[in-house]
């Protein structure tokens, strides 16, 4: 038997109400082309900070305002591109491209450069193709062109996605406390690369920051390779900093504390005759 969920869709009578069947009949209820999209669409592709719970999304490629909004919120844009659309898991949904678009017009720069850095470490799309979608949308007024357009240049052709959102974190609290911070740095001496280096501060270049886990750095042999790993950095002409992921997120004020020094000290050690 099947039961009516809204005006146009219909459920198997006794199926399970899961969030995946909500977000299938939002877009079944929605008018024709509807796609999961924004904060619903960037949970369908399983990016970190944004789950299916509460009201759904999904945008509609036409004009005009309708009243009726029962499965969830309706956002219209109109023209969308081809190639806007995918299918995931059996629901149409906004390509990862334009759904971090989207996200730029509904949450903070910061979740939405987190989204992006998710997006590309798990090759959900590249940066030609966020490039390319912000350039499809630019002046069509839209909030999230500007926001994904800043995050953009932050980043520059050359990024490297984080692994973690750690190392987004640490970076973070050095732009805040003016140390910015250059990411996943290849450096090595006159013999041959020595490693590709989490940080290297980028008023100092001389100074590299290594970001530690108990995971992968607590353990003995972990220990004595990193011992190894610093001691060529440092013969090199490195100077190491060495901070643990636990302090990044528990102890912040502290950290910006630790890379500050640091700076300053390397700054002082440059300019002294």
């Amino acid at each position: 038997m099947l039961l009516a969920r809204g005006p146009q869709a219909l459920v198997l009578a006794g199926s399970p109400s899961l969030a995946a069947q909500d977000a299938m009949v939002a877009v079944l209820d929605a008018p024709p082309g509807a796609m999961l999209s924004h904060r619903s669409a960037a949970a369908w592709w399983g990016l970190p900070g944004f789950d299916l719970s509460g009201r759904l999304e999904v945008v509609i490629p036409r004009r005009g305002a309708v009243d009726r909004h029962t499965m969830a919120d309706w956002h219209f844009q109109f023209p969308l591109p081809g190639g806007s659309a995918r299918t995931l898991r059996g629901i149409c949904v906004t390509s990862a491209a334009l759904t971090l678009l989207h996200l730029g017009a509904v949450c903070p720069p910061g979740r939405v450069r987190r989204a992006l850095n998710n997006a590309l470490a798990r090759h959900l799309v590249t940066m030609a193709e966020v490039w390319a979608a912000r350039k499809q949308f630019a002046g069509s007024g839209r909030n999230g062109v500007g926001v994904l357009g800043e995050i953009l240049a932050e980043f520059g052709d050359g990024y490297v996605p984080a692994d973690s959102g750690v190392e987004l974190r640490l970076a973070d609290i050095g732009n805040a406390y003016g140390v910015p911070l250059e990411r996943q740095v290849w450096v090595g001496d006159d013999e041959r690369r020595i490693g590709r280096a989490d940080f290297r501060l980028k008023s100092e270049p001389g100074g590299l920051v290594e970001l530690l886990s108990f995971t992968y750095h607590s353990m003995f042999l972990d220990r004595l390779s990193d011992e190894v790993r610093f001691a060529r950095m440092e013969r090199a002409g490195f100077e190491v900093l060495q901070i643990w992921d636990t302090d990044v997120w528990n102890r912040p004020d502290e950290v910006a504390y630790a890379l500050i020094e640091f700076s300053m000290r390397l700054a002082a050690r440059r300019i002294s005759p």
